[in-house]
């Protein structure tokens, strides 16, 4: 399939054995189950597939293809997880807030929904933090995220959202036009 997560995600850790996929058995699969967690410490580190949609012709839930540029055309519900990832992150977060971990959320698209073009499943997300957050305050520490190409920090239920913009400014190939104004740009 092409798909270098399973060499590139244990680096994280620098130890293949330490990173637990969303598979039924938590191994890496075939490739195509993009999320995954591991620990370090006290610390849990939940990284998330926001890259589902889901198709009503088909009546079923779809992963962005292949170096796709978003869901498939006609499919609804962008920037998802669907309902298999989400019931696994609800899992894993009740699990670390009864083992004393504390998480920090990886995703693409943002889960607060005070921002613009958040993730369709923020606000069933949100009620999972707090839902662990009232089982044991500060399971859930952080949510960071990338999609705006810009910086952003806000504090909701005492969850830090942090939206980090991306390493890259490049050439919008979608649209053939430099996609970042100058007031986006580094040095």
């Amino acid at each position: 399939s092409g798909n270098t997560m399973q060499y590139v995600t244990p680096l994280l850790t620098n130890k293949t054995d330490e990173v637990v996929w969303g598979s039924n058995d938590g191994k890496i699969d075939n490739g195509d189950i993009a999320y995954y967690y591991f620990d370090k410490n006290n610390f849990r580190i939940i990284c998330l597939d926001t890259n589902y949609s889901y198709n009503s012709d088909l009546d079923e839930w779809q992963h962005n293809t292949e170096a796709s540029w978003g869901p498939p055309k006609g499919n609804i519900y962008p920037n998802s997880l669907g309902p298999t990832q989400l019931k696994w992150l609800e899992n894993l977060l009740l699990n670390s807030a009864k083992n004393g971990k504390r998480c920090i959320i990886v995703s693409h698209a943002t889960f607060n929904s005070n921002w613009s073009d958040y993730s369709y499943d923020s606000k069933a997300v949100c009620e999972m933090l707090k839902t662990a957050n009232k089982s044991n305050p500060g399971t859930v520490l952080m949510c960071i995220n990338g999609h705006f190409h810009g910086n952003r920090l806000t504090v909701n239920d005492e969850i830090v959202f942090l939206n980090v913009n991306t390493v890259v400014n490049g050439y919008w190939i979608e649209k053939g036009i430099e996609h970042y104004s100058d007031e986006h740009t580094f040095n």
